[in-house]
């Protein structure tokens, strides 16, 4: 299950809540994908009280990976948790155990990650949570291993990367 979502509701955001995807089995060979294990592309749309327990495997470059949201824009992620295998063998992927890469005036609240990320690609950015964002996080957390052997990769254990406005508060990481 690959959701790309817009949101366009009364108060201007679309809500996915109460799911949960389980022991599945994603795979990708595209470059430039967007993989999320609830959706992979979120705009103006709220995710809420949702889990994945998944592996993904992923081949293509500059792929966008999470293991709840590939990439978030604009949207309120709450109550979230991944429990993933992420490997990817493609060169300037973004990776991430909750979401891979967040975009502007969007809030991550009260989610974990325990995550398991291996990458053997170049030019990375590898998070226990977040591979890169700037998005605010609150009361979050990662645990897990993570290890890559690529050249130019950048790496933390609780985010890879974080821009302007990526605010973190109350999180920590033990991966």
């Amino acid at each position: 299950l690959i959701v790309v979502a817009i949101g366009s509701s009364s108060n201007g955001k679309t809500e996915i809540k109460d799911i949960s995807i389980t022991q599945s089995h994603f795979e990708n060979l595209s470059a430039g994908t967007y993989l999320g294990g609830i959706t992979g592309y979120t705009q103006w749309c709220n995710l809420k009280n949702c889990n994945t327990s998944i592996d993904v495997i992923s081949r293509g470059n500059y792929s966008i990976v999470g293991g709840i949201n590939a990439y978030n824009f604009q949207n309120a992620i709450e109550d979230c948790f991944s429990i993933s295998t992420i490997t990817s063998t493609g060169e300037g992927s973004t990776l991430g155990g909750v979401i891979s890469a967040g975009g502007q005036l969007g809030n991550i609240d009260r989610c974990y990650a325990n995550i398991n990320i291996e990458s053997t690609g170049d030019s990375c950015y590898i998070g226990g949570f977040a591979g890169s964002t700037h998005t605010p996080i609150n009361n979050c957390y990662s645990k897990g291993i993570i290890s890559a052997s690529g050249k130019g990769c950048v790496i933390g254990g609780f985010i890879g990367g974080i821009t302007t406005g990526g605010n973190i508060t109350n999180a920590y990481s033990v991966c």
